[in-house]
Order: structure tokens, then sequence, then C-alpha cells
């Protein structure tokens, strides 16, 4: 720690990082904890220091800072911090006041009364109020420029674990990160000193359903015998408002929405109607109000009024005080605990302001309640469903972004302001899902989005019920009514629906071991592409898509289809090899910089504007482009060219979602007979599929992955009580492939015992395969213990264990003459299913299906495949597979020249242009 005269304090917290605090009162630092800030007791960095020339010099590996001595407050000329390692190529230095066009943006409040798509810059924002309370923004803590400064100077001081008014002299109190663009260490650094966003309970990662509505306890119990009787799974329930007594005489709004106290007409036995629920393994929660206090009508009033000082007798409420610790904590102990839910959903109605004008109640109120089982010593994990309330608000990790506006727009702003919101740490954000009457096409991309974000929640927000009930009472979609059963829609939508549901369940092991990753790391599981490529300039341009962990790239479908059906939709593919999910197509981009070449046009500035020789530019393997002197003020443009091929840019059917898998990654789901529709989520994996996804590198058939496990629900992963499943394989030079599973460590729920699949994705039918040393035979239900299956729709081979013990290794080994060959299967899995639906279309209108006996062909290869291998006739379909590519290209003609003008033609024509793309 470096004290430089009486009011500078400067130091290093590590490598990249640095604070600088000027203190107004002489030798009065402020060194108590903030909202934002709660540790700066770091391993100490080895660093230098020195004076030379009335300059002192603070250097680590990467940063050097130079403060000129006794020369006071922080400026331009007197502080400047280089980074010793190039930005992009590029030197990097920062003094006091720099702007940082660069920022890469945070999150705000929520997304309420905002009608869509907001500005995320807090310059821009800053005027914008909503409920009478600001948008709380928080700026990045990454940027392009390489650098951030983050402010902590009017950030309320923490003491105690509570809230005081500051009396802080500082001047400036500054943390400087100069990770340039290694953004994942720039987050993970700042959450040493800001503290980690804690583990989410697992079942908070399953589905979620919300209702604004008139429930009683049967009602409430039909819902989850909906979702069971349709096969779609469901762990959450929480009940929106209605739930609760109101004031009998309500003066106000207000008045009307808070409570706490369970509706005697609705629940006469209040939360023992909750024990069905407990029994079944669903989770519940409510929604609470805060602002009218505790009302004398509340059930818990006199014990509430007591210990706040109020005489019971007086009936007068027990007003809400979002800093007085008496009262909040008495409200949580006595009052909401009281309810028996398993966390609350924090609603508006509690102000926007409070007695210290840095600290708002939203933060509070998540504070207290985001640490309640911590503070009453309750070996579980808290959770909270609530508005953002500032930096520092990531330790209370899930985010209720508000009613939002439900239309094409917002969808499309959500993935951007999802991932965005990684850049504070902020990794949980819930949406509201919910149909539209008038739109079920928007109400399946809405859930398929879902589906593959954070937090999966559908609801509805009243807009189900009403006198828009009296339109059409028998017709599915309810008249004018949104629908929020997502099976309440003509079957096609359903379908959509229900499968995206279905595949969230099936990845609660990858998306639970995304959430042990981010507490390690403090990186999100929606990832900005920049995160993996933040020197490829076109990262910083596709906001729609995002990484899901490191292995896969979602794109949702943000747009509406046109004529035929189908939507088209671009999705950028970086470098690397990647498959498509959906289609098994397989993309290789070489180097994102120099693919496309040098052309006279330039695409992507390679140096922000800044003069730069040819040498150095040519050296960031960029393009130089000599532009003339009345252009740009006569500044050479050093740029990126855009590549070829490196967008894929196709039509895609309701049912496809654009998922991209990195080459040999492995995906764990949870094997398809031990999905359940109740409670998925939390229950311990009693049977796992290991996805492997093919390796285009002949030489290198190799990979691994490493699934996390604990109990889901307790903080003993604190104590180091979980486990660990390493799956790893590699390609022989004998054509096979071996595969090895193990599982270390331990804690009290962890199955000791397991069935695995693992499944070859884009394959051949094997020659042979064995577990642990034994062939196993083949058998045409896949997943049926000790045996191994194939799937000619999809070209995939499936390998399933017997019962087998998790802390013991389990060898597969697999025989493929075709082991090196996945490349020939490129598309051939979407083509099949695209045939499949354009046949179904053209059937449906009873066109002559002599017509078209090429599609049949082609529709039915996946059975043909199928049942060949069956036989043992695997050697059969070889040829079949070579020769699909020309089959196919005679069904599209064949389409093309039906005489028919239904719509239906179009929508085949463009399944069939759309495969194989």
């Amino acid at each position: 720690m470096q004290i430089i005269g009486d009011d500078i304090l400067i130091y290093s917290l590590c490598l990249l990082m640095h604070r600088m605090e000027h203190a107004n009162n002489k030798g009065i630092f402020e060194n108590r904890a903030t909202t934002a800030i709660l540790n700066r007791n770091l391993f100490k960095p080895i660093y230098e220091t020195k004076t030379q020339d009335g300059y002192l010099y603070i250097s680590t590996q990467y940063l050097q800072l130079k403060y000129k001595l006794s020369s006071g407050a922080f400026t331009a000329q007197n502080l400047e911090i280089k980074l010793l390692h190039k930005v992009n190529g590029q030197q990097v230095t920062w003094t006091p006041g720099m702007q940082n066009d660069g920022n890469l943006l945070g999150t705000i409040r929520s997304l309420d009364e905002i009608g869509g798509p907001i500005t995320l810059n807090c310059t821009l924002n800053s005027n914008v109020i909503v409920h009478d309370e600001s948008l709380h923004c928080a700026w990045g803590l990454i940027s392009k420029f390489g650098w951030v400064v983050v402010d902590d100077t009017k950030n309320t001081i923490w003491e105690n674990d509570w809230p005081i008014q500051s009396t802080s002299q500082d001047i400036n109190d500054w943390y400087f990160l100069g990770h340039g663009r290694d953004y994942k260490q720039a987050l993970s650094d700042f959450a040493s000193i800001s503290l980690k966003s804690p583990m989410l309970p697992r079942y908070a990662l399953g589905t979620m359903w919300t209702r604004w509505y008139s429930f009683s306890p049967y009602t409430l119990k039909k819902v989850v015998s909906d979702y069971v009787s349709r096969d779609i799974p469901i762990d959450v329930v929480i009940i929106d408002m209605d739930w609760h007594k109101t004031s009998p005489v309500p003066k106000n709004h207000e008045n009307y929405w808070t409570g706490f106290s369970w509706d005697d007409y609705l629940f006469p036995l209040g939360s023992e109607h909750l024990n069905w629920f407990k029994d079944q393994g669903i989770r519940v929660s409510v929604n609470i109000h805060d602002q009218a206090g505790v009302q004398s009508h509340e059930d818990l009033y006199s014990e509430m009024a007591v210990s706040n000082g109020i005489d019971p007798t007086t009936k007068k409420a027990v007003p809400f005080d979002p800093l007085s610790q008496k009262y909040m904590y008495t409200l949580r102990d006595i009052v909401l605990n009281a309810i028996g839910v398993d966390f609350m959903w924090i609603d508006w109605q509690q102000g926007g302001k409070t007695n210290i004008s840095s600290m708002n109640p939203t933060f509070m109120l998540n504070h207290v309640r985001g640490t309640n089982h911590v503070h009453n010593n309750v070996n579980m994990r808290d959770l909270v469903l609530a508005r953002w309330g500032g930096l520092g608000n990531h330790r209370y990790q899930m985010g209720f972004s508000g009613d939002v506006e439900h239309s094409w727009d917002s969808l499309k702003y959500q993935p951007y302001f999802s991932q965005t919101a990684s850049n504070v740490l902020y990794g949980y954000w819930s949406h509201d899902i919910r149909g539209l009457h008038t739109d079920y096409e928007l109400s399946v991309r809405w859930v398929q989005w879902g589906s593959y974000s954070s937090i999966f929640r559908t609801h509805d927000a009243g807009a189900s019920a009403g006198s828009c009930a009296e339109d059409d009472q028998e017709s599915c979609s309810l008249g004018s009514c949104t629908p929020v059963e997502i099976w309440r829609m003509p079957v096609k939508y359903f379908e959509a629906n229900r499968q995206a549901v279905q595949n969230r369940a099936k990845l609660i092991p990858y998306i639970y071991t995304l959430a042990r990753e981010a507490y390690d790391s403090s990186i999100g599981p929606l990832r900005p592409m920049y995160y993996e490529y933040s020197n490829v300039e076109q990262s910083y341009h596709v906001p729609q898509q995002y990484m899901f962990g490191s292995n896969m790239i979602i794109s949702p479908i943000v747009e509406p289809s046109d004529d035929s059906l189908m939507t088209t939709a671009s999705v950028w593919i970086p470098e690397g090899s990647w498959i498509e999910n959906d289609s098994g197509m397989q993309y290789t981009i070489k180097n994102q910089n120099q693919t496309g070449g040098c052309v006279d046009v330039p695409k992507f500035d390679c140096a922000a504007g800044i003069k730069i020789t040819e040498a150095t530019c040519k050296e960031r393997g960029c393009c130089w482009h000599p532009i003339k002197s009345t252009e740009l003020s006569g500044i050479p443009w050093c740029y990126y060219a855009q590549p070829e091929n490196t967008f894929v840019t196709k039509k895609w059917d309701l049912s496809e979602v654009p998922v991209y898998v990195k080459e040999g990654a492995i995906i764990p789901t949870i094997s398809d007979d031990f999905v359940t529709n109740i409670a998925n989520a939390q229950n311990q994996y009693k049977g796992l599929t290991f996805n492997i996804y093919p390796t285009f590198e002949v030489l290198a058939i190799q990979g691994s992955y490493k699934l996390y496990e604990d109990d889901g629900i307790s903080r003993e992963y604190l104590n180091e009580k979980y486990a660990w499943t390493t799956v790893s394989y590699q390609g022989t030079t004998k054509n096979t492939i071996n595969i090895d599973i193990i599982s270390s460590g331990s804690y009290p729920d962890m199955q000791r015992e397991r069935i695995y699949t693992v499944v070859l994705k884009g394959s051949f039918p094997a020659n042979a395969v064995e577990v642990n040393g034994k062939v196993i035979s083949y058998s045409p239900n896949k997943n049926e213990p000790n045996t191994w299956s194939y799937d000619g729709n999809n070209f995939e081979i499936s390998v399933t264990t017997p019962l087998v013990d998790t802390l013991s290794k389990t060898q597969i080994t697999v025989e493929n003459d075709y082991l090196r060959s996945a490349s020939k299967l490129s598309g051939i899995k979407g083509a099949v299913k695209h045939c499949i639906l354009a046949k179904g279309a053209l059937d449906e209108i009873r066109v002559d299906r002599s017509l078209y006996q090429k599609l049949t062909i082609c529709a039915g290869v996946g059975e043909y495949i199928t049942t060949k291998v069956s036989l043992g006739l695997a050697k059969d379909v070889y040829p079949v597979i070579d020769s699909f590519n020309d089959t196919f290209a005679s069904a599209l003609k064949e389409v093309q020249e039906l005489s028919t003008t239904s719509p239906r033609k179009a929508y085949a024509i463009a399944l069939l242009q759309s495969a194989m793309v």
C-alpha cells in the first residue's frame, strides 16, 4: 500500500487492478466496504515501486502507474497508467478524464414500461425514471479499449452488513481495471473485490411457471397435473398477487397490492396447502409488494407491531422502512418466513428512494431476502426473484425484468440485454414468457429463446382472463385472451413449445455445470461472442447470438416467418469447426481476418480511427487501406476484411433453433428414461447421456469434459461437498474410439450407481461395441441397458451401460470403419428431417404421390438405415448415404415442378432449399 502525502492513497490490488483514492480530510481515507466493493484484502501481487524525477511509479507485470508527487487531485497532467500488454496490437495509456466509448455496457433495473429496446449507455438513459425510480444503470466492467475505471466514490458505505449514511470525504475513489481484452479475467478480478454471486439452487434452472390469477389449492394442483398429463416438465410454481388478503377498506392503490397473509377464502389452511407441492418436490414462491407496510388485518400484525414499538390496539400500520434493520429483519423473520414458501418474488410498489440518497429500496430488499438463510444459519441456498438494484446486486442472483412488452422488437432485444448483463456479473435474468393471442409464432419463439436462457419462466401478467374470455369461450385461443398455457394453441405450435421445454429439462446437467463455472470464474452462462473472440471485430456486432458456455452458440429466432412459413436468419460462425445441432451440417472457418482477403472497401475498423503504420496494421493480421487525404481526415484505415462464408443465412422451420456446437464437444444431458415431469431439475441424475460431437481433424479425435454435481440445495458446496464426473475420449489407429467416465469427490446425496449413455453424433453404424471389456449386443430400443443402438434419422450411435459404480472407471469402446469420415454425413440429418416435413405438407393436400417419389425416398432414408442396421446389414447403408445428395437434388426438382399453387408447395420448397446449406 502506498500513501502519498496526506490525501493520496494508491496501491495495486492485483496484477491488472489498481485503487486510487483522493481524500478531502487529510490522512483520513475511506476503507470501509461499499455496496459495490466489499473486499480489498486480496493476495498482494508482485509489484515494484520507485520514485524518480518527482514521480511515483508502481509497476506490475502488466501495468505501470505514474503519479506526480505532491500534485494533489488526479488529473490528466499528474496521473497515467500504461498497459504493458498491447490491446489488439495497440499500446494503451490511460489518463483521468479519458472518454471510454469502448465500454461494453452492463445492465439496468428492469424493462418495465420501456416498450422495447433501450440503450444501456448510462449517460444516455440517465434521465429515464420508471415507477419513481431510476434505472440504476451500471457501466460494463470491460471495454474494447482495454481499460475501465469503476468510480466507487458515491456508493453507499456498507458496515456490519448494513448501509449507513456515508461520512466519506473522498473526492475520488477509483478502481482501474487494465485487462486489455481479457474480459473473463477482468470480471473474475472484480468479483474478488465485490464478492462472488452464490450458486443458485438447482431447481431455479428448471421450468418456472407464474400466473396472476385467483387460485385455490385445487386449481393450483391442476396446473401441475396439466403439465404432467402433457409430458411437460415443471419445477417451480409462483403465485402472483391474488394469494393474499387485502385491506378490508383499500383506501389507495398500495393497500390493495401489499399483503403478507394467505387469503382465508382461497387458502383457509394457509401454508398447509403447500404440503402437497413439497411432497411432490415442486418449489413454491409468491409475489409480494412492500410499500404499504404491515397493516392491522395481517395475521401476524400484533407480533410485528410489538417488535417495532407499536401498540397493536391502535391498529396503526407498521410502516415500510427499507433502512430500518428492526423493520426489515422482523418482517422477514416473523412475517415472511411464516408464509412457508421457498423464496420470494419481490415486485413493485415500494417507492424509489430512501433516506440515504445513494441507496434504493430495491437493493435493500434484495439483500435482506437474498441472504435469509445465511442470516438465520439455515443450510440452504438463498434465492430471490427481483429487479436490479445497482452494481453489487449480482450477489442476489436472479433478476426479474418486469412487465415487458410482448412484441417481436422486445423479443429481439432480450438476448442482447441478458448477455450484456454478464458484463457486470449479473448472469441470471428471468423474463416473462407468455403467449399472445394474435401471434402464436411469437409465443413459440419466446419459449424457444427462454429454453436457452439462464432462467426459464413462463408468465401471465393478467391478460389471460377478464372480459376477453367472453369473446369465444370455446375456441382454443379463448377469444382475445392471451394464452398462458403453452399448449393452448394449434398443435404444431404446442409441439414446438413442448419440444423446447423438454430440451431444457434434458440440458440441466450442462446448465448446472455452467452455474458452477459462473460461481468459480464469475463468467455467466450467457456470454457475448466477444468473450471468446475479443480481437475479431464481428464478435461485437451480433447482439442476438451468444455463447451458452464455451461449447455452444445460440442464436434465437427473433423475426417472424415469411410467406413460406419459415424464417430467414443469419448466424455468424467464428473461427473453428462447428456442427449445426438440428441439421448436422458442419462448418469450418479459418482465420477470421484473412479468409476474405483485402478488398478495396474497408469493412470493420481494426484501429479505432487511431493513426498507425502499415507495418503495425499487418502485424495485427489486418488489411491496410490508404484512404485518400480528403477522407476521414486523411487517416489511413487499418481494417478487418469481411471473411467469406462466416455467416450462415438460411430459412428455419418453426421447430428449429439455430444452435451450433463446437467440434469434438461433449454435451451432457439427463437420459430420456430418467427425465421426470415433476421436479426434474432438483432430482439427482440417475441416468446421464454424454453427447459427443464429431471431430473433423482425422488425426486428433479426442476430447474431454467435466460435469459438476452436488446436492443442489444446500451450501455444502462451500465445504467441498460435491463431485466432478470426467468424460474423455480418444480415437485410435484401429478405427476405434475409447470413452472413459469416472467421478471423483462426494456429497451426501451422490449417486453411487448410475446408467450412462454415450451418443456419438454424426456417426456411421458401429461394427462392435464393448463396455468394460465385454461385448454388448445391438438393440432396436435406444437406452436399453447394456446394449447399443443406431438411429438412422439422426445418424448417431447410442451406447447404454448397465448400472455402474460412479467412482470406478467405466470404459466404452466403439469400433467403426468410418470413424474418421464424419464429414461425409454433413447436413444429411437435417435434409432427411426437411424431406419428412415437405412430404407431410404435400400429403396433406393430396398431391399425386407419384409426382414426388424421390422426395418420398429421401424422407424414408432414416428409417431404411435404422432397419438395415437392426438386421445386421449395416454395410448396405453406405451406398444409400453416398448417393443421398443426388437423390435429394432430384427431390427438390420434383417439388419445384409440381403444378399446385398451394402455399404448402412454397413451404416444401423452402424446407428443401434450406437443407444442406
